[in-house]
């Protein structure tokens, strides 16, 4: 807050995360117009859900490049990022930002940081940030689930059928 007033950005994050906690209040509604609510906040989340993973993965990159240079110089490391439920996504020509609880923003970052850091593998991200997602969709009260991390699925299935990917590294 500045002086006492909210900023638009902090406006516009509110705004998500109502929209978001209505969304959950009309879960179990059968009315049309319902649905389509809760269908449009969770393309929002799956927005959420992808720019989370990419930011956690490199946040923890960048982390560890600085640690390590904090670490030859002798000084104190940087602190250790953090999950933030807030993502800012590309929407046609603007930017808006999605909302996902805490929880599960917390999830999806310890996941892209995991596999920055190779202790999953691709396949296991994708596995375990989808389950994340399988999740909100039935908070949302959606049976048919949306697809997460399109990106790592496709470089998967670019590998697979180049013959490139490495079976050692999928064992992580």
């Amino acid at each position: 807050m500045i002086w006492g007033r909210e900023s638009k950005s902090e406006k516009l994050k509110k705004k998500v995360k109502e929209d978001y906690d209505h969304a959950v209040s009309l879960a179990e509604s059968p009315a049309r117009e319902n649905r389509i609510f809760c269908v449009r906040v969770a393309l929002k989340c799956r927005a959420n859900i992808d720019a989370a993973f990419a930011k956690a993965a490199s946040d923890i990159e960048r982390y560890e490049e600085l640690a390590m240079i904090a670490m030859a110089k002798g000084s104190e490391a940087p602190s250790v990022p953090q999950a933030d439920p807030f993502q800012l996504v590309k929407s046609g020509e603007e930017f808006a930002y999605t909302y996902i609880p805490e929880r599960s923003a917390e999830k999806i970052f310890a996941l892209g940081a995991a596999y920055q850091t190779l202790k999953i593998s691709r396949a296991q991200a994708i596995a375990q940030t989808q389950a994340v997602a399988d999740q909100l969709w039935l908070d949302l009260g959606l049976a048919e689930p949306f697809e997460v991390l399109r990106f790592l699925r496709d470089e998967e299935r670019e590998e697979g059928s180049t013959g490139t990917d490495s079976a050692a590294s999928d064992k992580a």
